[in-house]
């Protein structure tokens, strides 16, 4: 499997059976778009029960480790449960489709051929949190699950490390959705914001604000 098999991200997910809204869609293609810049950052805000981990973060880590085979993806989250029970059986069922990746299933970590490597955690110490950077022949994806639950100290060692593209996402009890790209300054206030024409910031010419259907 290379690259050119799967032009962009869309493809790979018709590949993998997913099926994405056209939300989903605008997310993980303006990931796969900046893929190969240097700290990107999004914010992404959703309601619960919308398909983020299966049509966001394992989708795009999917297509990070397919893009990129020597790559690096880091996926971390407040609450255990929500890697072992969430994130981990949603990445573990694309695996079927991804014969030459290996799975560590105690460690949950997936390794590429290649040497490319995914690996999803929970930590409270900062020192864990830090260490991971990217080189040109490895990209580095961060997502944070979650992201309004970590403490600071912990958001701030990720964003020591030197990544590609960092990805915050969180759940709200609002049927609505943010999304902000390349944000300046705290990234944390802009998950609690209220949704007004304010907190909406254009990407690529559009304006990234959806409501979801009823």
């Amino acid at each position: 499997m290379t690259p050119l098999e799967f032009p962009n991200v869309l493809r790979l997910a018709k590949y993998c059976g997913i099926s994405v809204y056209d939300w989903q869609a605008r997310i993980v293609l303006e990931i796969d778009d900046t893929a190969e810049g240097k700290r990107i950052k999004f914010a992404v805000r959703a309601p619960n029960g919308v398909g983020k981990t299966q049509r966001i973060i394992c989708l795009a880590a999917a297509r990070w480790m397919q893009r990129f085979p020597k790559g690096r993806v880091i996926v971390t989250s407040f609450d255990a449960r929500q890697i072992d029970d969430q994130f981990w059986p949603a990445f573990r069922r694309l695996l079927s489709k991804f014969p030459d990746w290996h799975a560590v299933e105690a460690q949950h970590k997936v390794d590429t051929p290649q040497g490319g490597r995914l690996r999803a955690f929970t930590t409270d110490d900062p020192g864990r949190a830090e260490g991971f950077h990217r080189d040109d022949s490895s990209p580095l994806l961060v997502i944070i699950d979650e992201a309004k639950s970590i403490p600071a100290q912990i958001l701030q060692a990720v964003d020591r490390c030197s990544y590609n593209v960092l990805l915050y996402i969180h759940i709200s009890i609002r049927k609505r959705l943010m999304i902000s790209s390349r944000l300046m300054g705290p990234i944390i206030p802009s998950l609690n914001r209220p949704f007004t024409v304010s907190s909406w910031i254009m990407v690529r010419g559009l304006l990234i604000s959806w409501n979801f259907p009823s």
